[in-house]
């Protein structure tokens, strides 16, 4: 096999920082690391609070990698308007612990949730669909028969 694991998704999206605070939030994610520029030079950013911090330093925020276990996200900065995200949807096997606390959780943060048995859709704030199962793979259709 030549896949051994998921590595990342990158999301592009406008505000970094709201955008890095929401999935924080919604996925129980920590910052990992932050990329930006200062002076020309790329590269990772110094550990910082925040990125309001980095910003009053001379950094221009480019990208912040979150995590939560095995899954890494990162947020890539852009000033072109993002509609309805770059991706569309992305799927995730979760623990049941995870699986049972999410609805509430996105649905405070103003997302939209479609539950079914063993798979929830959030769709969030930026238009990105995720659909989180607890079933193992191979894939299983979420939907009744029509």
């Amino acid at each position: 096999m030549g896949f051994e694991a998921f590595h990342h998704v990158v999301l592009v999206v406008e505000n970094l920082a709201e955008a890095e605070t929401f999935y924080c939030e919604l996925f129980e994610m920590d910052v990992r690391f932050r990329e930006g520029e200062r002076d020309g030079d790329y590269g990772r950013v110094p550990d910082h609070p925040d990125w309001e911090t980095a910003v009053a330093d001379g950094v221009t925020p480019a990208m912040s990698f979150l995590g939560n276990g095995a899954l890494s996200l990162a947020l890539a900065a852009s000033d072109d308007p993002v509609e309805g995200g770059r991706v569309d949807h992305l799927a995730f096997q979760v623990n049941e612990s995870f699986f049972d606390s999410l609805p509430d959780r996105a649905r405070s943060l103003g997302c939209a949730v479609d539950e079914r048995e063993t798979t929830a859709f959030v769709t969030d704030r930026y238009g990105m669909e995720w659909e989180l199962k607890t079933s193992s793979p191979p894939p299983t259709c979420p939907f009744e028969e029509i």
